[in-house]
């Protein structure tokens, strides 16, 4: 189990834990540990199985339980039972309808539904109205929310500890130099970029393609390869590909929110991909 996938899971722990009215203090430690776990050097499953992990920032006890109990089964079983309870779907529609997670709860438990097809489907039928605290105004609201819910959202950038994150795993796979809006040090990043020195690009587009942090190619090129990352993009990108306009390898991997085409800057002995972002809310 890669770090970043164990890392998830205890962000998803700490936001349902939240939205259980955990003790805060518990919510705030998995959220640190979350962090820990995502920049560890080394392979924290391994630390787990030794016995170490508590060597690392923030890890105590209880969360070295939860550890062992996903590396060792794959999954945490009071994980999936709050995700069950609690309905992150559910609570995740009510956010995109300007609702918190327990007006989300209140509201679902009003109308007797326990996912976002079913609240979607009362909505649809007129049983807003008849929730506690849903007036004619408010249910009007949520209803022209969620006529809007299949039009594109724009875009947001990756906080700059986050984006440091992200691109510096991939600058150290490729043996690259970090660029872009983290190096600019911006506060939000929505172009992520690396800079690789390679005589001949095309291995190192290779491994570009095959990081973890890569979810699929959005466009590739002899020079060049934009890409949505594992850590902030939508689902299901399109791969696209296009020829190269200069004879000069040049290496050179970003991410931006539009995925769309930069002119390529011709530079000896490099050449360069381009990873798209679009931030999942």
């Amino acid at each position: 189990m890669e770090n970043a996938e164990i890392a998830d899971r205890l962000d998803a722990f700490a936001s349902l834990l939240e939205l259980g009215d955990a003790n805060p203090y518990t919510v705030r430690a998995y959220r640190r540990a979350a962090e820990t776990v995502r920049g560890a050097l080394l392979p924290v499953a391994k630390l787990v199985r030794a016995g170490r992990v508590r060597e690392l920032r923030g890890i105590g006890p209880g969360i070295e339980a939860r550890l062992r109990e996903l590396v060792e089964t794959g999954a945490i079983a009071e994980l999936a039972e709050l995700e069950r309870e609690l309905a992150p779907d559910l609570v995740g529609l009510g956010r995109y309808l300007g609702l918190g997670a327990k007006r989300s709860l209140q509201l679902a438990r009003a109308l007797g539904v326990r996912t976002a097809d079913e609240l979607r489907e009362a909505a649809a039928s007129g049983r807003l109205r008849t929730a506690p605290g849903i007036g004619p105004r408010t249910e009007a609201r949520l209803l022209e929310a969620l006529a809007r819910e299949g039009e594109p959202r724009p875009p947001r950038g990756l906080l700059l500890h986050r984006a440091g994150e992200l691109v510096g795993g991939v600058a150290a796979a490729l043996d690259g130099e970090v660029a872009g809006d983290v190096r600019r040090w911006r506060d939000s990043c929505e172009r992520l970029a690396v800079v690789c020195a390679a005589p001949d690009p095309q291995p190192a587009l290779d491994r570009f393609a095959g990081l973890p942090q890569i979810v699929a190619l959005v466009e590739q090129d002899a020079r060049r390869r934009p890409a949505k990352s594992r850590r902030c993009c939508s689902r299901n990108p399109a791969l696209s590909s296009r020829r190269s306009t200069s004879s000069s390898p040049r290496l050179r991997s970003s991410s931006r929110s539009d995925t769309g085409e930069r002119d390529a800057r011709s530079s000896a002995t490099r050449a360069g991909t381009d990873l798209g972002s679009s931030a999942v809310s």
